[in-house]
C-alpha cells in the first residue's frame, strides 16, 4: 500500500481505508474533511453531554473493578468467581455494542468540512458525516474521540496494567496445573 498526499493509505476498492493517526485532512465521496482539536462554544454544550455519555458507555470504573475482581479471584485460586467476573464483563461489552456510537458522534464535533458552520451541531449532521466516513476504519475516529475525553489516558493505563497482571496470574496457574 502507498500513502497519498492526504495521509490516506491507498488500498483495493473493497478494503477498509486506514487513516494515519496524525491525519489532518482526508477526502470522502461526500467531500473533504478537516480534523481539529478546537471546538466552538456552540458545540461545546453538545461535547459536554457526549463526554459524559461516552464515559458511561465505556464504564471505565466498571471494567477496572471487574478485572480487579477477576484478578483477585484468580490470585486466591477462586476460579469460579473469576469466571463469573469475566462473564459479567463480556455481557457488559455486548450491551455496549447495542448502543449508539457515541465516540463517532464526538468525532463529528471535531472533524468538519471547510464550509461547515462550526457553531452548530445536530444528530442529522453527525449521521450525514458518518455516512461519508462509511469505508474508513472506525479506529481513527474512536482514537480521535477518546483523546478528547478527560482522564482517558490514565484509565487506559490502569486497564492495561490490570490486564497484564491477570495474564501473569493465568500463566502462573497454567504452570502450576501442568506440574
Amino acid at each position: 500500500m502507498s500513502i497519498n498526499t492526504d495521509g490516506v493509505e491507498d488500498s483495493p476498492a473493497n478494503s477498509i481505508i486506514d487513516l494515519k493517526p496524525d491525519t489532518r485532512v482526508f477526502d470522502t465521496p461526500g467531500g473533504k474533511y478537516y480534523v481539529t482539536d478546537q471546538i466552538t462554544v456552540g458545540r461545546y454544550q453538545h461535547y459536554q453531554k457526549m463526554e459524559i455519555q461516552l464515559g458511561f458507555t465505556l464504564r471505565f470504573s466498571m471494567i477496572v473493578d471487574g478485572l480487579l475482581s477477576a484478578f483477585n479471584a484468580l490470585n486466591d485460586r477462586r476460579d469460579a468467581d473469576a469466571a463469573v467476573s469475566i462473564k459479567q464483563l463480556l455481557e457488559g461489552v455486548t450491551l455496549l455494542q447495542e448502543k449508539k456510537p457515541i465516540a463517532m458522534y464526538v468525532a463529528t464535533l471535531f472533524i468538519n468540512k471547510a464550509d461547515e458552520n462550526l457553531t452548530e451541531w445536530s444528530e442529522a449532521l453527525a449521521e450525514s458525516k458518518m455516512n461519508d466516513w462509511i469505508g474508513i476504519n472506525s479506529a481513527f475516529f474512536l482514537a480521535a474521540a477518546l483523546s478528547l475525553v478527560r482522564n482517558f489516558p490514565q484509565k487506559y493505563s490502569e486497564i492495561a496494567n490490570l490486564m497484564a497482571n491477570v495474564s501473569q496470574v493465568r500463566e502462573k496457574m497454567e504452570n502450576i496445573m501442568d506440574s
